[in-house]
């Protein structure tokens, strides 16, 4: 798949097979999101890979609460990544999305479905999310 055609076919996923993605495919991913670029090329941005299945119930739990819905925010993907960017980074949420948008179109690249989901930041707020 050629460039143009990944920016102007990409969808989010809301179904995900249950079977983890190859630790080649994250690194790439990873690489994807770690190569975006940043304000001043700062390179900011934090990125936090979760695959343990009881941890990423445990998030979506708190997740679904910021929501107000009981539901799986996260839809049962396997692996869930958070990308955290300093609080007085002043282009630090502009930094972090392209973090996203780069990881999301790199998944697609490979044939990986991937979702942006909202509400992280609240979620970390809370005091379940800062332990």
């Amino acid at each position: 798949m050629d460039a143009i055609e990944v920016l102007t076919t990409r969808r989010s996923c809301r179904s995900f097979k249950q079977e983890q993605i190859k630790d080649e495919e994250l690194k790439t991913i990873l690489d994807c999101g770690l190569n975006a670029p940043s304000g001043m090329n700062k390179q900011s941005s934090k990125i936090v890979v979760v695959q343990n299945q009881e941890e990423i119930k445990e998030l979506s739990k708190l997740n679904a609460f910021i929501w107000g819905k009981e539901a799986d925010p996260f839809y049962g993907a396997p692996t869930v990544c958070f990308i955290f960017v300093p609080k007085d980074e002043s282009n630090g949420i502009k930094d972090g999305s392209l973090v996203i948008g780069a990881m999301q179109t790199g998944a697609y690249a490979l044939n990986i479905g991937s979702c942006w989901i909202n509400r992280c930041k609240e979620m970390f707020e809370l005091e379940k999310g800062q332990e």
